[in-house]
């Protein structure tokens, strides 16, 4: 089997935690050659798990490396755009950390470079590739639940100081509109679009709970979809006693809940059956569709222009939201 000679630019904890184990799997398919931090140890320590391959400091060294086929971009958002750009300019496929871009402004140029070459260009959003969202569209084509209603989906995290995550400078003074909400934000608009054709906005409101993690932390999103569903996607990241992440479909029939990667079917509020996906949470299935995609010359299922599709939603939801 060809390999796909894979360059990483960016040691983080994207990197670390989301896609050395992706790639640790995909081991027939991709061999990480080289990896890329501006700050060394980060570029040291990942290059010592892929088994003491050499890196540097500069992405431009990476870029120039006529034996890197391809290059995987898990770099703070402001970044997305430049980097990504400067790398299919030097003829490396492409896959990018969400969200693609900083602003609507720099998605749409990265939408546009898309276009105008041959090679692969994906966004990794895992959610637009985890099986739980995939099956519960299949439940609801399968008429399994009647017609659908009222979809709510309330995402309510605290970020403490100890939270990995609160630890990165660059997302608690994030230079991309809507911080946090939108890093994470556009996971479950991804998730909404997998599950719901015709998404479209109604309303939106936003408050500043926690000042510390940037200039809003909670967005609250009333959206309608086909057949006259309405549905409120609840986001906050500064719940202080409580933490949930609950996705319920209520149909005429039964009724859809999903909880990170495990759905529930009920009927007449009696569970009915359940769906485990805990071993399929998307970041491995992003990277064989790269790789599927670069051998055989194909399509992405999540290519820069489905992911700024996500960024588009969740700006519009930001930029009308009332502040409260």
């Amino acid at each position: 089997m060809e390999k796909i000679k894979l360059g990483i630019i960016g040691c983080g904890i994207a990197a670390n935690d989301l896609h050395y184990p992706a790639l640790r799997k995909l081991e027939d398919k991709f061999e990480v050659r080289l990896v890329c931090n501006h700050t060394e140890p980060k570029a040291q320590k990942l290059a010592k798990k892929f088994g003491e391959i050499p890196y540097v400091i500069d992405y431009h060294d990476l870029l120039q490396n006529k034996a890197i086929d391809a290059v995987d971009i898990a770099l703070p958002i402001e970044l997305n755009h430049q980097v990504s750009r400067d790398a299919i300019k030097a003829g490396k496929h492409v896959i990018v950390e969400k969200p693609l871009a900083k602003n609507l402004k720099q998605g749409r140029k990265l939408v546009n470079i898309e276009k105008q070459t041959d090679l692969v260009t994906l966004t990794a959003e895992n959610f637009h590739y985890k099986p739980v969202y995939q099956k519960a569209r299949e439940l609801i084509e399968e008429n399994l639940i009647g017609n659908i209603s009222i979809v709510r989906w309330n995402i309510f995290n605290n970020l403490r100081p100890d939270n990995k995550y609160y630890k990165t400078r660059w997302r608690r003074e994030h230079k991309h509109p809507g911080g946090y909400i939108t890093d994470g934000g556009v996971h479950f608009i991804a998730g909404i679009r997998e599950i719901f054709d015709d998404y479209r906005f109604v309303s939106s409101v936003k408050k500043s709970i926690n000042p510390a993690i940037g200039n809003v932390d909670t967005l609250f999103i009333k959206f309608s979809a086909e057949k006259g569903i309405l549905g409120n996607l609840n986001i906050s990241y500064s719940t202080n006693s409580y933490s949930n992440e609950k996705l319920v479909i209520n149909g005429t029939k039964g009724s859809i809940i999903i909880e990170g990667n495990h759905l529930k079917l009920f009927h007449k509020n009696v569970l009915t059956e359940e769906f485990d996906f805990s071993n399929h949470n998307g970041y491995t299935l992003e990277f064989e569709d790269f790789y599927e995609a670069i051998i055989n010359n194909g399509k992405v299922k999540c290519p820069f222009r489905e992911s700024y599709k996500d960024l588009a939603i969740i700006m519009e939801a930001l930029n009308k939201a009332k502040t409260i």
